[in-house]
C-alpha cells in the first residue's frame, strides 16, 4: 500500500492546516478560565472537545496528548455527540488499529454526517486502504464542507486518479463535472501527455466541460509550453473536430471568432488598444501610445517556404502581423495597409511552432489607428 501512505501524506497536511484554524463545533467565544468555570461548563462536551484540539495543536498533531477520559466524560452531557469518537479514531489510527478506527468513524459519521475531522480521517484510511471509491466520495463531501481546502482535496483526487493500482476505480467514482475537469486540469499543469489526457477524457465522456475555450486551453497551453506541438494539437483537436479539415494550416482564416486558443484566435485588449472577432473579421482600434499585441494565434509547420496573405478594409498606421517561433525573436514581418498584401517565409526544423501577431507599433506623436481585417490566409509557396 505504498501509494496510500503517500496519498496519507497529502491527507495528514491536510489534517494539520485544517486542525490549526478549526474549533471542531466547540467554538463558542471566549473560554471561561478554568479556575472560574462552574463544573458543569468544565465537563462540557464543547469546553473537553476545546481543550481537546489544543492539546493536538500544541503537540503538532500527537494523538497521544489528548486526556481521552475527560473527553468520554462529556458524553454524559451529550450522549449523541461524534467528537469522542472522532478523537478515539484518531488515536487506533496512530497505534495502527485500522478496523477499529473505521468502526469508530462510522459510528461518527452516523451520529454527524457533517463531521469534517471525521471525514478527512476517514479519507486519510482509506486511501490508506487503496479503497478509492470510498476516498473519492469523502473528497467530493469534503469540496462542499470545506471549501477554503478544495486545493489539498484537488491534489489528494489528482494522485489517486493518476496511480495505476486505483485509477480506474478513482475516475469511475468522480460524479461532480467540477472534479472532473480539476481532475484533467491538475494532469495538464503537472506535466501529463497528451495521450494520457486524452485517456481520462475518454473516461469521463460525456460530461460538462464549462467553458469550453477556457477549458481546452488550459489543457494544450502546457504541452505547448513543453514543447509537444503535436500533442497540443491532438487535445485541442479532440474538442475542435471541425478545425483541421482539409489540412488547413491557419485556423478560421476569416476571423470570426469560432475557434478558441491557443490555434484559434486570441485577443490581447489593453491600454494598447482593443480587438473584436465577429462577422466582420478583426476590428478594433490601436492608439498608438505603446506596442501591444492584439491578436495572436499558434501554429505548427512542418519545414518549409510558406506565403501569408491578408485583406484589410480599413487600416491606418501602425500595425504589422509577425511571425515569431514560440520563445524567440520574430522570424518576418509585414507593415499592414488597406487592401491585399503577401509575405513569404522559411521555416526550418527548429521551429516546428510558430505564433501569428497581429501588433501595434507606437509613433510619435501617437496617432490612433481603427482597423478591420477581413481575411488572414496561409499555404505553401513555390520552392
Amino acid at each position: 500500500m505504498a501509494q496510500g501512505r503517500l496519498v496519507g501524506f497529502g491527507i495528514l497536511a491536510l489534517v494539520m492546516a485544517y486542525a490549526s484554524g478549526l474549533s471542531m463545533f466547540w467554538n463558542s467565544g471566549r473560554q471561561v478560565p478554568s479556575s472560574l468555570a462552574p463544573q458543569i461548563l468544565r465537563t462540557h462536551p464543547d469546553a473537553l472537545m476545546k481543550q481537546a484540539a489544543r492539546s493536538l495543536i500544541d503537540s503538532e498533531g500527537q494523538i497521544q496528548q489528548i486526556e481521552l477520559a475527560e473527553v468520554k466524560a462529556g458524553l454524559k452531557y451529550a450522549p449523541l455527540g461524534d467528537e469522542p469518537f472522532v478523537v478515539e479514531a484518531a488515536r487506533q489510527m496512530v497505534s495502527g488499529r485500522t478496523a477499529e478506527a473505521e468502526t469508530l468513524l462510522r459510528i461518527a459519521l452516523r451520529r454527524n454526517p457533517r463531521s469534517r475531522e471525521a471525514r478527512v480521517l476517514m479519507l486519510d484510511l482509506l486511501a490508506a486502504q487503496g479503497d478509492a471509491r470510498g476516498a473519492v466520495a469523502q473528497i467530493e463531501v469534503l469540496y462542499r464542507l470545506m471549501p477554503n481546502r478544495r486545493p489539498l482535496l484537488r491534489d489528494a483526487l489528482v494522485y489517486l486518479a493518476s496511480l495505476p493500482s486505483t485509477r480506474r476505480d478513482t475516475l469511475e467514482a468522480i460524479s461532480e463535472d467540477t472534479h472532473k475537469r480539476e481532475v484533467l486540469e491538475g494532469f495538464a499543469r503537472s506535466g501529463a501527455s497528451a495521450s494520457f489526457l486524452l485517456d481520462t477524457l475518454e473516461a469521463f465522456e460525456p460530461f460538462d466541460f464549462g467553458e469550453r475555450e477556457k477549458f481546452t486551453a488550459s489543457l494544450a497551453t502546457p504541452l505547448l509550453r513543453a514543447g509537444d506541438w503535436q500533442g497540443a494539437r491532438r487535445v485541442w483537436g479532440e474538442f475542435n473536430p471541425g478545425a483541421f479539415v482539409n489540412g488547413n494550416l491557419l485556423i478560421d482564416p476569416q476571423l470570426t471568432g469560432e475557434y478558441g486558443p491557443p490555434f484559434g484566435w486570441e485577443l490581447r485588449s489593453g491600454r494598447h488598444g482593443y480587438a473584436r472577432l465577429d462577422q466582420a473579421g478583426l476590428t478594433g482600434e490601436f492608439y498608438g501610445r505603446r506596442a501591444g499585441t492584439l491578436a495572436a494565434q499558434t501554429i505548427v509547420l512542418d519545414p518549409g517556404r510558406y506565403r501569408l496573405t491578408t485583406l484589410s478594409e480599413e487600416m491606418g498606421r501602425g500595425l504589422a502581423v509577425a511571425l515569431k517561433c514560440l520563445g524567440q525573436e520574430d522570424l518576418s514581418a509585414m507593415r499592414l495597409s488597406r487592401g491585399e498584401q503577401s509575405l513569404e517565409f522559411f521555416v526550418d526544423v527548429n521551429c516546428p511552432a510558430l505564433e501569428l501577431l497581429v501588433q501595434g507599433i507606437p509613433s510619435d506623436p501617437p496617432t490612433s489607428t481603427s482597423f478591420r481585417i477581413r481575411h488572414v490566409g496561409l499555404e505553401r509557396a513555390a520552392p
